[in-house]
């Protein structure tokens, strides 16, 4: 077989039956172009911090924290990404790391700025297997991929063009123990938070905790599931020993990444169930949040998402009231 000869979607089928080693890459004049560093977080584990801003022609739609494992038997990665070419960056930089393959991916859930970049590892090691809530696994196999696309691509001027939705491929449940090379994965699903298929992922031989968009630190967007869900969620992950907390954007850190997040769910959950019992609407205590989330003012996107925010609180607050 020649690769070369063959068309992308040609390739695709072939990586589904198994009958190549390597693909070809997508188109490279897409490719990112920012150097985003590694960061090394323990002696086996890396993040690539990417941009905390909507997707732009600038950031080329990449905005996400993919994670980096490196075990015995080869590399997982953690939310490779909005995009193939994201997903091959990813690949780029796992190789100056080591020769060994990437062997799986997690999903930490269906939003497409994490996960659309599983064909760019599909690509490279077709083999990869990737594990995902079965929600999510089951929302990937929908118009779930093409959404985020086409958004992607509305925002970037195109820069996710070419991207193929690749799914996962097996389920991971709460509780859920997957040892890769010796490294232990460990699965959390305390239920809704950030979306209601959302899975943290500890490594406890690293003393790390992946937690996807659970926590986010810089970067606001509108709720799918349930503030009180999602501190919950917060809460279970920072009782699980781990030292080490990866947001799904923002810098990594110590327990105060999480707890500043946390922080900011419970002022909004206070406020607007205070202006509630007062008698006011969501549009009305908008302002009156705002101001009591001054201390967030920085973060990116808040301006533009404060009044959905208030109004999924509101509605939480409400069901919760009757």
């Amino acid at each position: 077989m020649i690769l070369h000869s063959i068309t992308k979607g040609a390739v695709m089928l072939a990586l589904a039956a198994g009958l190549v080693a390597q693909a070809i890459p997508s188109d490279p004049a897409r490719a990112i172009r920012a150097d985003y560093p590694l960061d090394r977080l323990t002696p086996n584990v890396y993040v690539i911090h990417g941009p905390t801003a909507d997707p732009t022609p600038e950031n080329q739609a990449f905005r996400n924290n993919p994670g980096i494992v490196l075990t015995t038997e080869g590399v997982v990665v953690i939310d490779p990404g909005s995009s193939v070419h994201v997903g091959e960056m990813v690949v780029r930089k796992v190789k100056t790391l080591t020769p060994r393959p990437i062997v799986a991916v997690f999903n930490t859930h269906a939003h497409g700025d994490h996960w659309l970049g599983n064909e760019g590892i599909k690509l490279a090691y077709p083999r990869a297997v990737i594990y995902a809530h079965p929600k999510m696994k089951a929302m990937a196999l929908q118009d779930e991929g093409r959404m985020w696309i086409k958004a992607f691509n509305d925002l970037s001027a195109g820069a996710a063009e070419g991207t193929t939705p690749v799914g996962p491929d097996k389920a991971a449940n709460d509780g859920d123990v997957i040892t890769i090379g010796g490294t232990r994965f460990r699965i959390l699903h305390p239920g809704p938070a950030h979306s209601d298929h959302d899975i943290m992922i500890e490594l406890p031989d690293e003393k790390v905790l992946f937690f996807g968009d659970v926590v986010r630190d810089g970067l606001f967007s509108p709720f799918q599931a349930s503030f009180k869900g999602n501190i919950a969620s917060i809460d279970r992950g920072l009782r699980t020993g781990a030292e080490v907390f990866v947001p799904g954007h923002g810098r990594s850190g110590d327990a105060t990444v999480a707890m500043n997040y946390r922080r900011f769910l419970e002022t909004m959950r206070e406020q607007v169930r205070h202006h509630y019992r007062n008698g006011l609407s969501d549009f009305e205590m908008k302002p009156r949040v705002a101001e009591a989330l001054a201390a967030y003012r920085h973060w990116s996107s808040l301006d533009e998402n404060l009044g959905r925010l208030v109004s999924a609180a509101y509605q939480e607050i409400e069901a919760e009231e009757f």
